[in-house]
C-alpha cells in the first residue's frame, strides 16, 4: 500500500483503517542495532579529558573520521549482505530454503 492510498481521516481516530502501514519487518531490530554499533559515545568525555592539551584540538576530527570509517564499513557488509542474502538473484545452495 502506497501513501496514495492511504484512507484520509478526518479527525482523530485509533481504527487501524486510518492508521499507515507498519515499517518493514526487521526494521526495528536494525535501528537496534545501529544504535549499539554507535553507542560508544558515552566514553568520549574521559577519551578526551586523557588527551594532552596538544592533541584536544584534534579531538573532533578524530571523532568525524572514526564515525565515517565505522559507518562506511556497516554500510558495506549491510550492502554485501543484502547483495548475498536478499537479492532476487538466488544461488543454488539458498534455493532449498
Amino acid at each position: 500500500m502506497m501513501p496514495s492510498d492511504w484512507p484520509v481521516c478526518t479527525g482523530f481516530s485509533l481504527s487501524t483503517a486510518c492508521l499507515p502501514p507498519l515499517p518493514p519487518p526487521g526494521f526495528g531490530i536494525a535501528t537496534g542495532i545501529s544504535l549499539f554499533a554507535f553507542s560508544g559515545h558515552a566514553t568520549f568525555p574521559e577519551l578526551y579529558r586523557q588527551m594532552s592539551a596538544e592533541e584536544r584540538p584534534l579531538f573532533g576530527r578524530a571523532c568525524d573520521v572514526g564515525f565515517s570509517l565505522a559507518g562506511s564499513l556497516y554500510l558495506g557488509f549491510a550492502l554485501a549482505g543484502y547483495w548475498f542474502f536478499a537479492s532476487p538473484h538466488t544461488t543454488p545452495a539458498l534455493s532449498a530454503y
